[in-house]
């Protein structure tokens, strides 16, 4: 997906889902709300119930005082009264002690404040009159007022009170119908941001995950059409190199041969003994040049199979080296020392072939690169070591700091002159760090104070069993 589509989609979505998360927050809040709501409207609701209730409850307990003058009945008459005054204040002011919120519309308003109602006045006089009835008056005038009472209590007031209390119950249900139309709209607004956020946002990013993923059905086979072309060019590549290898040898080992067989004869002159040097010199790079092409080419191609390891005596091959090498520096005026380690007497595992190029190759090097001095090399490692080093120390020109970066590259040298004077492809150290990291070890390269080089790999070589 582009990176300004895909910038595009993320910040849809990311809006979405915040218009989403907004309207649940909203929702969540309108049903806490309305829970309060109906917490404090039924607390009114029922607040008007009891003081219908009441009015009736004080009526007769003052009637029954009157007529039995019992003190505990006083004492209820009063408790009674008490209450419906409390009742009868808190319904039109609200009291948040116990719940109750004041409600005034204009029903309510017209029933307790207006002028043909008047409940508010006729309910706070007839708590002034039943306090009046429990006082120590004449019997005459105790009737009379109680008739007063009885007649509002029976008839207009208890049906002002059921009044209020229709109003306050019509408040109610009023209210929780707003809320459910509410809570419906923001559900209708939550379904429709959802509607929309699959029509703008997840549709479009299907339609563009569906086409990434046929995007990639045709790399994965392009890559696979890639793949098996380039495996089917190994496979070429790796053909022709084995028949090279076949049809170069035959004449190469003829020449190496030759030349070697006319530097014995016993009288063939000088000179021509000095060519048939040269050629047989010549065929030996020649040989060295192509075994390490074509080990180049088997581990590009072959890594696995050549990690096999077979048991090989190291001295055994210390003492090949030696002798591979011993006429070219005495040719070259240059000390060789080659020294076993008595140590490592023991069979070790690795491949011997791999290991023997990794040698030949450090040796070759130090021995073409230095025209004076010295080429050593040493082993180490105890009889109980794992790993096993090789150093290869020469004294020849050395490498400048900014080559070495390059040491390991193929087709790389320290620098032109040294192609010129010296030839070769720059394929021995590249091949050495191949084979190396083929066989799970390390190579490093430093400078050997005051003049030359130290090549230093380290293999593992568990001991045979």
């Amino acid at each position: 997906m582009p990176k300004t589509k895909a910038s595009f989609v993320r910040s849809r979505y990311i809006l979405g889902l915040s218009i989403i998360g907004f309207l649940m927050l909203t929702f969540f809040s309108v049903v806490q709300f309305s829970l309060a709501q109906q917490e404090g409207v039924s607390a009114v609701i029922n607040m008007s119930g009891r003081q219908r209730m009441l009015s009736q409850r004080t009526v007769m307990l003052v009637e029954e005082y009157i007529n039995t003058r019992s003190p505990m009945v006083h004492e209820l008459a009063v408790e009674s009264i008490d209450l419906f005054e409390f009742s009868h204040q808190t319904l039109l002011n609200g009291n948040k002690d116990v719940g109750v919120k004041k409600i005034n519309t204009p029903a309510l308003q017209e029933l307790y404040f207006g002028e043909e109602k008047q409940l508010d006045k006729r309910v706070s006089q007839q708590i002034v009159l039943l306090r009046q009835l429990l006082t120590e008056l004449e019997a005459p005038q105790q009737k009379e007022l109680l008739k007063r009472v009885l007649a509002e209590a029976h008839e207009p007031l208890l049906r002002d009170l059921n009044q209020a209390v229709t109003y306050y119950q019509e408040y109610s249900d009023g209210s929780l119908e707003k809320l459910k139309w509410l809570e419906l709209g923001i559900l209708l607004a939550m379904m429709s941001a959802l509607i929309l956020e699959v029509l703008y946002i997840f549709r479009p990013m299907e339609r563009q995950i569906i086409q990434n993923q046929a995007e990639i059905e045709l790399q994965k086979e392009e890559l696979e059409v890639a793949y098996l072309q380039a495996k089917k060019s190994e496979e070429l590549k790796s053909q022709f190199l084995d028949n090279i290898n076949h049809e170069y040898r035959t004449p190469l080992n003829a020449i190496i041969g030759f030349s070697q067989t006319l530097q014995d004869l016993p009288d063939i002159q000088p000179a021509y003994k000095n060519f048939a040097g040269l050629i047989y010199k010549a065929g030996q790079d020649l040989m060295f040049l192509m075994e390490n092409i074509l080990q180049f080419s088997k581990l590009q191609n072959n890594q696995r199979t050549l990690k096999k390891a077979d048991p090989i005596m190291l001295n055994a091959l210390v003492y090949d080296l030696r002798a591979k090498y011993k006429d070219l520096a005495a040719e070259k005026g240059l000390e060789l020392d080659i020294a076993i380690n008595e140590e490592l007497e023991t069979p070790r595992l690795t491949n011997a072939l791999l290991l023997r190029q990794i040698l030949v190759n450090l040796l070759d090097n130090a021995v073409k690169f230095t025209n004076e001095g010295k080429v050593s090399f040493v082993m180490q490692g105890g009889s109980n070591s794992k790993d096993i080093q090789f150093l290869v120390t020469d004294t020849g020109a050395g490498i400048p700091p900014d080559q070495k970066k390059n040491l390991f590259q193929e087709f790389k040298q320290g620098d032109g002159t040294m192609r010129r004077q010296h030839g070769g492809l720059g394929l021995g150290l590249s091949l050495v760090s191949r084979i190396v990291s083929v066989l799970d070890g390390t190579v490093d390269c430093t400078d050997n104070a005051p003049q030359g080089t130290i090549v230093t790999v380290t293999l593992p070589m568990p001991k045979a069993e």
